[in-house]
């Protein structure tokens, strides 16, 4: 997180308190992809150009 912060890039932490190492629980599955997926699409899904007036 410390390199992703120190070139601006925002990141959140998550922090599972029932969970080891993996995912086990489906709250918390759905909970992640979730999180992850709208992060990716943030920063993936470039803003559409605007389309010019006639």
């Amino acid at each position: 997180m410390a390199a992703a912060a120190a070139r601006g890039v925002p990141c959140d932490r998550l922090i599972f308190d029932d969970e080891g190492h993996e995912f086990r629980r489906p709250a918390n599955r759905v909970s992640y992809v979730t999180t992850v997926t709208g992060w990716l699409s943030d920063r993936l899904n470039p803003p559409c150009p605007r389309k010019p007036e006639d």
